[in-house]
């Protein structure tokens, strides 16, 4: 095991109980003592069922099963983490090479995030256990969110606080849900195997797994291994996809907050549907978010791809065989290669911005001259390069991609998405080779 930082990544995120600190115990005790004094038996099985990267407001009302107030659920929370306080000097452990690997960090001038579910008390006690307060640029806690892991509200903040893209960060997370949340926030995740193995965090999303912080490295290149835009077919082939049959979303089912074009398939993957909400909520008062096309079918991707063919071959009967499959390709992903095409996964979106009324701000694709449909370009009025970069950025905070020769294509989760961002493999594959063709 080892992973190495990206010589390109900004910022460091790390969870605190169980990735910084091997806690468990403690947090078991201090729950233990203040049950038995309301006679609740309490397990370790009901530690990892009930409390598991939950916040107080969540995890007191599952336990008394019963509702409780305000002032009920801090009184229980106050005296818990003072227990906890209390019994942690005998019971708790720093996870190896944290304290090292976070003062290089500092050194490299990385902006550092700690991301946690906790409390504040009991993640200035962990901050102050390691000797860290003073060394993190950002500390989230159950004090500053809504709704803690594996909501991805904490990371999303992290990154707004950051005032980074997600590819532009690294999470350090040591249970399925955090994993889960830094993901769904776009963000490439090194799972720390403090609790849970490797191929348990894989298979919720980590690009990476360690043992301890020692097996962390550096990147010193100075050059990108796959610079933007360059998204060639023997590149994207060679990214394994591990799908992780995440469900496709009908939306014709489910509460949008943005517009749909109409005579679409209405269908994206469950993670994309979030995200596109998320960015619909949070666009400026004058905006609206149109969803211009989402999941294709490999059939449909066939016709498309071969009657834009047919048209291009009659435009230009003399055009060698490469030039027309290039320049096909170029509209549409070829639908016979090894990484399938981004919106036959679900993970790949066509978007505008639109006015309030719903008339676009910008073209639609401009197929007459494709040269005007990057995301940055010279020959667009101000207005259109303005809700381009504010599209992409708004896009990229949640986690999308874009593909910066379209400035309407966004993708999450496709093979497209795992290049750009540095993620080791692409976790949708083509929906007609899931399990979720049948269901």
């Amino acid at each position: 095991m080892a992973y190495q930082i990206p010589y390109n990544i900004k910022s460091c995120f790390f969870d605190l109980n169980g990735t910084l600190i091997k806690d468990k115990a403690a947090h078991f005790a201090a729950f233990k003592q203040v049950f038995d004094a309301f006679g609740i038996s309490f397990s370790e099985h009901e530690q990892e069922e009930n409390t598991g990267n939950k916040t107080n407001n969540q995890i007191w009302p599952v336990i008394f099963k019963d509702p409780l107030s305000i002032a009920e659920v801090e009184a229980l929370s106050t005296v818990k983490e003072r227990t906890y306080i209390k019994l942690a000097p005998a019971l708790v452990q720093a996870v190896p090479g944290a304290l090292e690997l976070i003062t290089t960090l500092k050194q490299r001038n990385i902006y550092l995030g700690l991301v946690s579910n906790g409390p504040p008390e009991v993640v200035t006690y962990g901050l102050s256990f390691l000797g860290l307060e003073e060394f993190f640029d950002d500390i989230i806690t159950s004090s500053l969110i809504h709704t803690g892991k594996p909501d991805p509200e904490s990371y999303l903040l992290a990154l707004k606080h950051a005032n980074i893209l997600s590819y532009e960060a690294v999470a350090f997370e040591d249970s399925p849900q955090g994993v889960v949340a830094a993901v769904a926030a776009g963000i490439p995740v090194v799972g720390v195997t403090t609790e849970y193995s490797s191929a348990k965090l894989y298979k919720f999303g980590a690009t990476a797994t360690i043992n301890n912080f020692f097996q962390v490295t550096f990147d010193t290149r100075k050059e990108n291994k796959y610079p933007a835009g360059q998204e060639s077919l023997a590149y994207l082939n060679q990214i394994p996809i591990q799908e992780n049959n995440e469900p496709l979303i009908d939306l014709r089912t489910v509460n949008h907050l943005f517009d749909i074009r109409a005579n679409i398939p209405p269908f994206v993957r469950e993670s994309v549907y979030k995200k596109l909400n998320y960015v619909a909520e949070n666009l400026p008062p004058d905006y609206r978010l149109l969803l211009w096309r989402g999941y294709r079918s490999i059939h449909d991707q066939k016709i498309h791809w071969n009657g834009y063919k047919k048209e291009l071959l009659q435009l230009h009967p003399n055009w060698p065989k490469q030039t027309v499959s290039r320049f096909v390709n170029k509209a549409f992903s070829p639908y016979d290669q090894p990484t399938p095409p981004g919106h036959s996964t679900g993970g790949a979106v066509d978007v505008l911005l639109t006015d309030r009324s719903g008339i676009p701000i910008d073209l639609v694709p401009p197929l007459k001259d494709w040269s005007l449909g990057a995301t940055v370009h010279a020959n667009v009025s101000d207005q259109q390069q303005q809700s381009r970069i504010l599209l992409c950025k708004v896009m990229e905070s949640v986690g999308f991609s874009n593909y910066p020769y379209e400035h309407w294509h966004f993708s999450y989760g496709d093979s497209a998405w795992a290049a750009r961002t540095g993620n080791r493999f692409a976790i949708y594959d083509c929906i007609e080779k899931t399990p979720l063709a049948t269901s």
